[in-house]
């Protein structure tokens, strides 16, 4: 199996310190604020109409809360957080230019705000801007040594330009700040795997899924390293484990197809890449439709 096939499990890492996606603490009193407020009355100030947009965000209406956070910064032109929430909702909306010129507005504002920078890096991440990003991102870590989210998306930058090695040292010193960090774990195991490190990577994913059992693109990855070890029956079991935890997962699906054909189960490889197909024709995803649609070619044959 190619490692490329695996190269969208890796996880990117948002800084939501100071919006609606933040601390547990800091949501819940940002999202009861806005219901109440949205109970009572119109929205007038920048407040209220941030908190309203917050709420949109929940109810997944992105386009209609970027209007909110615009309206919110029409009568508070300095309204850092509403910058730094209308650029996340930008990049949900793939609008990642849209996303940058936000962040630039909250950097102007507060230029030692370390997260708006690692936000920024990956906004320029998406566009493939993988010098810039990481340039964000080493000024993030100037401002605040101790922001592992940063260390992390550095690490996925370096893995994206394939120097492993730097990719690892950086999950390590996020793993150090913050030694529970599921997602770094993964990330580190899925570089380690791609260095053919596979008993290292084993590790870091175990402890990544001991860390959060419910990390469906973990069992994914630990699905690659058991094929590449061979061990094709637990590698079933994780990709089945994956598609448990999250019935949208087509590379999951994917990749148990592809061991049902190397195992000669013709009809249930058909069936997963089949099942695939679909998902990522309905996600948009239209490579990996095209590739998929020619592996069930050549099975059906």
């Amino acid at each position: 199996m190619k490692s490329q096939k695996f190269l969208f499990t890796a996880f990117l890492l948002f800084s939501t310190f100071t919006i609606s996606c933040g601390s547990a603490v800091n949501s819940a009193t940002e999202n009861s604020s806005s219901i109440q407020s949205s109970n009572k009355k119109t929205p007038s100030t920048p407040k209220e109409f941030f908190n309203q947009a917050e709420d949109k965000v929940e109810q997944g209406d992105l386009i209609g809360a970027v209007y909110d956070y615009t309206q919110a910064l029409q009568i508070n032109p300095k309204y850092t957080q509403a910058y730094i929430a209308r650029g996340l909702t930008h990049r949900k909306l793939k609008n990642y230019q849209q996303a940058i010129a936000d962040y630039n507005e909250a950097i102007i504002i507060n230029p030692k705000y370390a997260q708006v920078y690692n936000n920024r890096g990956l906004a320029r991440y998406y566009l493939k801007d993988y010098q810039g990003a990481i340039t964000d991102f080493n000024q993030a870590l100037k401002i605040n040594p101790k922001l592992a989210i940063a260390y992390a998306n550095r690490g996925l930058i370096y893995r994206n330009l394939k120097q492993y090695k730097k990719a690892i040292a950086d999950y390590d010193e996020a793993i150090k700040l913050n030694p529970k960090y599921a997602l770094a774990y993964n990330n580190r195991g899925l570089a380690r795997s791609l260095l053919k490190d596979y008993q290292e990577a084993m590790a870091d994913l175990n402890e990544a899924i001991k860390l959060n059992p419910q990390g469906a693109n973990t069992f994914n990855n630990r699905g690659f390293v058991y094929t590449s070890l061979q061990d094709y029956q637990k590698a079933v079991a994780d990709f089945t484990q994956a598609i448990k935890i999250d019935s949208q997962n087509a590379l999951a699906y994917y990749n148990r197809g592809y061991i049902y054909q190397k195992l000669g189960n013709k009809s249930e490889a058909i069936a997963d890449f089949e099942q695939a197909a679909n998902l990522y024709q309905q996600q948009g995803n239209q490579r990996s439709f095209q590739n998929t649609l020619k592996r069930i070619e050549k099975l059906s044959y």
